[in-house]
């Protein structure tokens, strides 16, 4: 190499740095970089303060002794000859460092600046190098000073080949033609990182139709999500939310929490793509980024580590990109050229879908480990929010966490639009699908599909149902039947691949009868209102599935029924997303609405036994309960046959012995929903709603019952059209 005495043309980095106003946060980059690595080649250890701290006491990073601070740094991105304004930042700067009590205060304070310090004499006052005389004699009794200006940074950029390659590539043997050809494998690089993750593949959807297969570009369809603080607890309209993109700031470490199809995924992929494509920097206003987006999906990872446990992180990430990417050239020098110069964006997807708690406080350590050995480059993890076990959290001091908020109505309405104009050509058909959806959404009385349209996963099956499946909301069992199928088996086993397949519809009918059951014996448990989920503790949950198992589970295998029931109850919680945490110890289903339908579909599973008399026998106690009524509702629409819905509609008529008004507004429901049957008496039906009406006072009851009236005119007008 080169000695930096015979480099009189090589700029200053005022010259190499891009101007504006990063340039100052670039420059402290560099330095940050050029000082982490020469103490870790002499064995020392420096303190890298961080951006989002401020100006730490004077100082940007220091190095302890032993007794406190050894040596500080203060980094200006000042040009020399310098002006009053620099001379008197630094002075400031100097004078936060002398202020520090003795003992805590550095020995050493060392001045960084991108030039040589010159001693202009025409400056009144003296040249810089006097002038930072001047300040040495000033502080002599408290602190030593020194200046580092770019002969001394030349010397580190030297002894720092990657990072010298990256902004000096004329002081690196064969550096211009090394950098060239990463470059070259770059492009290649980002151009096939564009399709891979350039689509959005809605994969695992219980819609067994060709529509669902189709991929769709990401910047035809995408609505980024909003984060919001892991520890929010309850999530409104109002609640201020971060641009995930305010994330991939240099150096930035972050961990994103969501419930399952909240979109963290989707996420990763946007994040990836957004600095190097024009498409969604111009759609999304993302600001072009040179650095290299480099995903892991982490569970790919493990299943490298069970066959060779000390694989090491850096070694799978390489042999990662030669294969996923066919480009063999992709060597330790193209992955050192981006990490060592902090010019890397580590995405790491799914920390919770790793196998077990050993396996993610081992992934954890070595994404920390790669972290620190390559410092300034950012840094973001995934991972469910169940999953996310205190045991294997990162540290808090080091990453800042965020949860994937729910979807606001402005971002559902964008995704339907979107959806519909990808679909279909016809600009009529699009506006007309679409207003359809979005008045369906947004209608009194659809709170179930709206509050499932806030997770991206379910608002895709609700377009896709929409689409091609149901007429919604009047069969909005269809839907509720293809988000159940999606979450409990088609969407686990395409995300995860599992070998069932030889035992798939054995699996897959055990799976749903377990849930089923789960769910009626929650609903029957639950004395709250109608709005309100069943919360029950794990330890109560456990003891019903296991003796749910051993009393209808006639070939259960050889394991024992408890060990099955937490088996799948840990599925249904971290994989599957069914059932969330709703405190410490205590569980509920994600949404009422999956409550309330599995239960529905239970009891119409229980009558196949003993026939739809013993359904009415168990629902008819239960007409007088308002939250009953749309696992009723649900029920009756789930039947097959004619004569089944018309045996329940005609025992709910002459039912004696229970509220009319709760009759009537179940019966007037059954009308709204379209089921035949209660349409075959549409008039008597109406008659006593409208005699319940005419003599009600004004309540709940009241309001109910004239909405359903109301909204089954509006069905026959095509007044909601």
């Amino acid at each position: 190499m080169t000695s930096p005495t015979r480099l009189p043309n090589v700029h200053s980095l005022t010259h190499i740095l891009p101007k504006g106003a990063e340039s100052g946060k670039e420059f402290a980059r560099v330095v940050d970089l050029l000082l982490f690595q020469e103490a870790r080649r002499q064995g020392r250890s420096i303190t890298l303060l961080n951006d989002t701290s401020g100006d730490y006491r004077g100082l940007d990073s220091f190095e302890a002794d032993g007794k406190g601070i050894g040596v500080g740094y203060q980094y200006k991105f000042f040009s020399s000859p310098l002006s009053d304004d620099h001379r008197t930042s630094i002075t400031a700067a100097l004078k936060k460092v002398a202020a520090i009590k003795k003992g805590e205060r550095p020995k050493k304070w060392i001045l960084v600046t991108p030039d040589d310090l010159t001693n202009s004499g025409r400056r009144a006052g003296g040249g810089d190098v006097q002038w930072l005389e001047d300040l040495r004699t000033s502080h002599a009794r408290k602190i030593t000073i020194e200046h580092y200006g770019h002969t001394k940074l030349i010397s580190l950029f030297l002894d720092t080949p990657s990072l010298c390659l990256f902004y000096y590539p004329e002081l690196v043997k064969e550096g211009t033609r090394r950098r060239r050809s990463i470059q070259d494998t770059r492009t290649t690089y980002d151009e096939n990182l564009r399709l891979l993750f350039g689509r959005i593949e809605f994969v695992g959807m219980s819609v067994l139709k060709e529509e669902a297969s189709r991929r769709v570009e990401l910047e035809h369809i995408y609505i980024p999500v909003g984060l919001v603080s892991s520890q929010t607890e309850a999530e409104a309209e109002t609640t201020p939310r971060l641009n995930p993109t305010e994330l991939l700031a240099p150096g930035r470490r972050a961990v994103i929490l969501g419930d399952p199809g909240s979109g963290k995924s989707t996420l990763v992929r946007f994040l990836a793509l957004c600095g190097t494509s024009p498409r969604l920097q111009q759609r999304y206003a993302t600001a072009p980024d040179a650095r290299i987006p480099l995903v892991v999906t982490l569970r790919r990872y493990a299943d490298e580590l069970k066959q060779h446990p000390n694989l090491p992180l850096f070694e799978y990430l390489k042999g990662l990109l030669q294969a996923d990417f066919s480009l063999p050239d992709i060597d330790d020098d193209f992955l050192n050229y981006y990490l060592e110069s902090g010019q890397a964006i580590l995405l790491f997807d799914g920390l919770d879908e790793l196998p077990n708690s050993s396996f993610r406080v081992t992934v954890r350590d070595r994404i920390q480990t790669l972290s620190n050995t390559y410092p300034r480059n950012t840094v973001i993890v995934t991972s469910r929010i169940v999953g996310y076990d205190p045991e294997t959290q990162f540290n808090t001091e080091d990453f800042l966490h965020f949860r994937v908020a729910k979807l606001r109505f402005p971002e559902i309405e964008q995704f339907i639009n979107d959806w519909y104009t990808v679909r279909l050509e016809s600009s009529i058909e699009r506006a007309k699908n679409a207003q359809d959806l979005i008045r369906i959404i947004k209608q009194a009385g659809n709170e179930a599909i709206r509050d499932l349209a806030r997770n991206p996963l379910l608002l895709t099956i609700v377009a896709l149902v929409h689409r091609i499946d149901a007429v919604l909301p009047d069969e909005r069992v269809v839907l509720y039947q293809k988000c159940t199928e999606t979450l409990l088996n088609t969407w686990h086993q395409s995300k995860y691949r599992q070998d069932e397949e030889r035992a798939k519809v054995r699996i897959e009918r055990r799976n749903r009868h377990r849930i089923e059951a789960i769910a009626c014996w929650m609903h029957r448990r639950n004395t709250g209102s109608r709005e309100e989920r069943a919360i029950v503790s794990f330890e109560d949950l456990l003891n019903f599935l296991t003796n749910y198992i051993e009393s209808n589970e006639t070939n259960r295998g050889i394991e024992p029924a408890e060990d099955q029931a937490e088996e799948f109850l840990d599925f249904i919680r971290k994989r599957a997303g069914l059932i969330i945490e709703a405190g410490d110890g205590f569980y509920s289903f994600v949404h009422l609405t999956f409550q309330e339908y599995l239960t529905a579909t239970h009891l119409i599973t229980q009558s196949e036994k003993d026939g739809l008399s013993s359904v009415w026998k168990t629902i008819g106690d239960q007409i007088g309960e308002p939250r009953w009524h749309e696992v009723i509702r649900l029920l009756v629409a789930s039947l097959r046959s004619d004569e089944g819905q018309r045996y329940l509609i005609d025992q709910l008529i002459t039912a004696k012995g229970t509220p009319a008004k709760s009759r009537d507004i179940l019966l007037t429901g059954l009308l709204v929903d379209g089921i035949g049957p209660a349409e075959e008496r549409e008039a008597e039906i109406l008659q006593r709603a409208i005699e319940f009406v005419r003599k009600a006072k004004a309540s709940k009851d009241f309001l109910d019952i004239v909405g359903l009236v109301r909204e089954r005119h509006e069905r026959i007008t095509g007044a909601w059209a």
